[in-house]
């Protein structure tokens, strides 16, 4: 923050270091502040495991809690991402969220998105009964940007995906063209 004022004091803790002035007009170590909301964070990511059933849902896995991730199951329903925005919401906003998602080790959380840039998820292609393929979709979403001038937000509602995939395969053609 710029017009934040900072002076170094002792802290008890980490020592000579600097001391941020709250709103309350006390003075905080930073150091110490940053490790509150780590620990804050950490606590809320166990209770969201836990609400989640506490392993990966597709193989299992259960060792590590920082392995295990939270992934949309519909992108175009996604409010905030969990392990960005979300440990510093509301509990009740978060389980709300949690609620979209399914839990996954990272190693199945990039196996997800790896089958989901090779070929759009069968569940999407499903949906539109006009695209049958993955080069159908990408003509579809050329077609609605080129020829029907829509937005990127508005391909992104019509076909149910994330703006920035809709934004990833636009490009890519038009690099390719």
């Amino acid at each position: 923050m710029m017009n934040e004022k900072v002076i170094l004091k002792e802290c008890p803790q980490h020592g000579l270091t600097e001391h941020v002035l709250r709103s309350d007009g006390r003075y905080r170590c930073r150091k110490c502040a940053a490790d509150y909301i780590q620990h804050k964070r950490y606590k809320i990511k166990e209770k969201a495991v836990e609400y989640k059933g506490g392993k990966c849902q597709i193989c299992g896995y259960d060792k590590c809690i920082d392995a295990l991730e939270f992934h949309h199951l519909d992108p175009s329903q996604k409010d905030f991402g969990i392990s960005k925005e979300g440990y510093s919401n509301k509990w009740e906003n978060i389980q709300k969220e949690l609620d979209k998602c399914i839990m996954v080790c990272a190693n199945c959380h990039r196996e997800i998105h790896s089958r989901e840039h090779k070929k759009i998820k069968d569940i999407i292609i499903n949906k539109r009964n006009d695209i049958t393929n993955y080069n159908d979709y990408i003509e579809k979403i050329i077609h609605m940007r080129d020829i029907e001038n829509k937005s990127y937000y508005e391909i992104a509602n019509e076909l149910k995906i994330s703006r920035n995939t809709v934004m990833k395969y636009y490009k890519k053609y038009k690099n390719n063209s």
